[in-house]
């Protein structure tokens, strides 16, 4: 189910990326950012709400502890890089298309993932997973052909 889930969510990426393009040729990324800051804020508070009353199962490490006490500064990088992911797709479809964009994007998400996987969460590489990302890399080759 998770396979499936991570799916849908690659599927939904493509999907709403593809629709930001669309929307920015006739009302430009400055106002179709906006509409999706709003309906980001409107779906969050909506969660926020079922998972604070607990009508939302929840994994344990997901679950709502102090919330926003003891803010971090890199606590707002998260939504920093979701805004600067929602400009950058548009953009990038609109000068090179979606395929090269999208297995870009991959491949920045695989060798970053190793590198993540390595050093924060302490997990060694193996040489199936290495391997993969060296295809992945090689795949983003072929299709910038």
């Amino acid at each position: 189910m998770t396979l499936l889930f991570t799916i849908f969510i690659g599927l939904s990426s493509i999907i709403q990326a593809g629709l930001n393009r669309q929307m920015s040729t006739p009302w430009g990324l400055p106002s179709t950012v906006l509409l999706n800051a709003i309906m980001f804020l409107a779906a969050s508070a909506v969660y926020f709400a079922l998972a604070k009353w607990g009508w939302v199962q929840l994994p344990e490490a997901l679950k709502e502890r102090q919330g926003f006490e003891n803010l971090q500064w890199w606590y707002l990088l998260p939504g920093l890089l979701g805004f600067i992911f929602v400009i950058g797709l548009p953009y990038s479809i609109a000068r090179i298309g979606a395929l090269q964009v999208f297995v870009g994007l991959v491949v920045a998400q695989m060798v970053g993932g190793l590198f993540w996987d390595r050093f924060v969460e302490g997990l060694d590489w193996s040489f199936s997973r290495v391997l993969g990302a060296i295809l992945a890399v090689v795949a983003l080759v072929l299709a910038s052909r």
